[in-house]
């Protein structure tokens, strides 16, 4: 990120699921998305939403993570 601006956090946030396909095929058994800001930026609850998306990326790449 080279601002911090509501359309950066939500460009960093959908990078977060190419990252987690990316980091499953290393068969781990859990991804940490540490990113505060931007999953506040996303209103309440979006910690929820991120995550059930981000292990649905890995177990369809067939190596699903805990969240």
């Amino acid at each position: 990120m080279t601002q911090v601006t509501p359309e950066q956090l939500k460009a960093m946030d959908a990078d977060s699921d190419r990252c987690a396909v990316e980091l499953s095929d290393a068969r781990v058994d859990v991804l940490g998305y540490a990113c505060l800001v931007a999953i506040m930026a996303m209103g309440l609850g979006y910690h929820r939403t991120a995550a059930q998306r981000l292990h649905r990326r890995t177990v369809e790449n067939g190596a699903p993570a805990r969240w």
